[in-house]
């Protein structure tokens, strides 16, 4: 079973608020704030790095605050107040701090792709993010947060080439060709990674189409080997000469039509 990472950083917020300029987070982050519409986040020191200086500090965010932010979006301030505080609880919750509080602890500097790198490859940081990812699904399934059916779709890597990787797409036919730069963003540069893509429709025909890392809940659970093991569910690299045409043809065939990558508008 894959689900969503229950924690997300201060750039994927404001880039959820305002697709348009993700580059200005701080000014998203105070309107947020202004409305009451994000939560505080929690916060730890990173290790000292070689020499005794200390290597800035981490803070990460209940995922729940990326549903906060997107109702802000859509000027529903008062649904996005009433995640926020449910993200609150969340970051209050013993496994959140405990989370936090490990990867700090061992790492010097983390970017999204060395966090899930870390969550995925550290037995007891993934067992504590499992049990934050289950907390956070009850609390979004309370609250009734969700988006259309089609809107969040789950998979896993199944071909990579030079540039562009095959998504395997649980419960659809055919495979949506996705830019390695979204799975190296998003630590997802391995065949076998789980993915979450979502999207929205926009007015003027366009989509806005978002990738990300998921959290892989069952293979562990039932005692199964981890996705990056065992290679899911192919492992031969596409030739790079067709990536071009593989692109256009996954877009060509799937639906809903479209190319997923990062952040960007694709004329429909």
């Amino acid at each position: 079973m894959l689900t969503q990472l229950p924690f997300t950083t201060s750039e994927e917020i404001a880039a959820e608020f305002r697709p348009e300029k993700p580059g200005r987070v701080q000014s998203a982050l105070r309107t947020l704030k202004s409305h009451k519409a994000v939560s505080d986040g929690v916060s730890q020191p990173l290790r000292r790095q070689t020499g005794g200086r200390l290597g800035g500090k981490l803070t990460l965010y209940s995922s729940l605050n990326l549903d906060a932010a997107r109702c802000a979006r859509e000027g529903d301030y008062k649904q996005a107040a009433k995640i926020a505080r449910a993200a609150i609880e969340i970051e209050l919750a013993d496994q959140m701090q405990t989370l936090v509080q490990q990867l700090g602890a061992t790492h010097t500097s983390i970017g999204k792709n060395a966090l899930v790198s870390a969550v995925r490859d550290e037995q007891n940081t993934l067992a504590i993010t499992k049990l934050l990812a289950q907390k956070t699904d009850r609390k979004r399934t309370s609250l009734k947060i969700g988006r259309p059916d089609g809107q969040r779709l789950f998979g896993r890597v199944a071909e990579m080439s030079d540039d562009v990787a095959l998504v395997r797409i649980d419960g659809l036919t055919g495979d949506l060709a996705v830019h390695l730069d979204d799975l190296r963003h998003s630590g997802s540069l391995f065949v076998g990674a789980p993915l979450m893509l979502t999207w929205e429709r926009w007015p003027g025909g366009k989509t806005l189409m978002t990738t990300d890392a998921a959290l892989d809940l069952a293979a562990e659970q039932e005692g199964q080997q981890t996705t990056h093991e065992v290679g899911y569910p192919y492992v031969v690299p596409l030739p790079s000469r067709d990536a071009p045409a593989l692109v256009l043809n996954t877009v060509a065939g799937m639906t809903p039509t479209m190319r997923a990558a990062r952040r960007i508008h694709i004329n429909g």
